[in-house]
């Protein structure tokens, strides 16, 4: 277990997190994290990472996934026809 003492930094009270513990989940200086209290405990997370579309759309075409075309020329059933 690693132990750290809190400090005064302005208006707040800092704790110092050991490098070796912040790349234990993957944080640095500067990541987002969530803090919540749970039965008398600080909880530090990192925080959820958000996508916009256009980062979720680059990453799907980079996969080149087989284009599945076969549907395209499937006749419709009577009850899908006009």
């Amino acid at each position: 277990m690693t132990t750290a003492t809190l400090r005064n930094w302005g208006g707040s009270v800092a704790l110092p997190i050991p490098k070796a513990i912040l790349n234990l989940v993957a944080l640095q200086s500067g990541s987002a994290v969530t803090l919540q209290v749970e039965r008398g405990r600080i909880i530090v997370a990192p925080d959820a990472p958000r996508y916009s579309l256009e980062v979720l759309m680059a990453e799907q075409r980079a996969l080149k996934f087989a284009v599945d075309s076969a549907w395209i020329d499937f006749a419709p059933l009577p009850s899908e026809q006009a």
